[in-house]
């Protein structure tokens, strides 16, 4: 029977060079320093035992390393990340649609 799980192929802002050979040995040798009671390297709390829910995490330059952090806290900063640049692409307190039917802003009516 065949394992469906390698069939799909990569997400397209996937970065072989970010996760391959040196994000792996890094890592690994990252893991047999750490202590149960090391703090998250984004909030700071303490880590708990060695498991998959603990990412080793990317500095915001993308090549350096913060050290471990939760799943939820690493996937958080990312997820703040894209949305920071979808807001950049569609520039800064531009509405998501025209609400009143015209590209120009009108005075609303004083109550």
């Amino acid at each position: 029977m065949t394992d469906h799980r390698f069939r799909t192929a990569p997400p397209p802002d996937h970065d072989p060079t970010r996760y391959g050979w040196a994000h792996q040995k890094a890592r690994n040798a990252a893991k047999y320093r750490h202590r149960d009671t090391d703090p998250c390297a984004r909030c700071h709390q303490p880590l708990g035992p060695m498991g998959r829910w603990l990412h080793y995490d990317h500095a915001e330059d993308g090549i350096t390393y913060l050290g471990f952090s939760h799943g939820t806290c690493n996937k958080s900063a990312g997820a703040r990340k894209g949305n920071q640049r979808q807001r950049a692409k569609r520039g800064r307190g531009t509405p998501s649609r025209d609400w009143y039917g015209t590209s120009t802003r009108r005075e609303l009516p004083r109550w």
